[in-house]
């Protein structure tokens, strides 16, 4: 089965490349600003995790960790 992120903001193409040939969907949102709690809820809806850029509001994803919809991890990923 497939695996899908969301993912706040775009990534570098080596990121985004790395989570494609790892066989993940991938659904970004493209807008250069944070996503809104609409948005956020949307994309997350049958996500398995969310990629969440550190500039990003953390409150909204930790609500959603807190109603047992998804489980929040962080780790570095190298990027080149």
């Amino acid at each position: 089965m497939t695996k899908r992120v969301f993912v706040t903001r775009r990534l570098p193409e080596p990121g985004f490349r790395q989570l494609l040939d790892a066989g993940i969907e991938v659904v970004v949102n493209d807008e250069d600003r944070p996503v809104t709690k609409d948005e956020l809820l949307a994309g997350v809806s049958g996500a398995d995790g969310v990629i969440a850029m550190l500039t990003d509001r953390t409150e909204k994803l930790i609500s959603l960790c807190w109603l047992g919809t998804f489980s929040l991890s962080s780790s570095l990923m190298k990027l080149g």
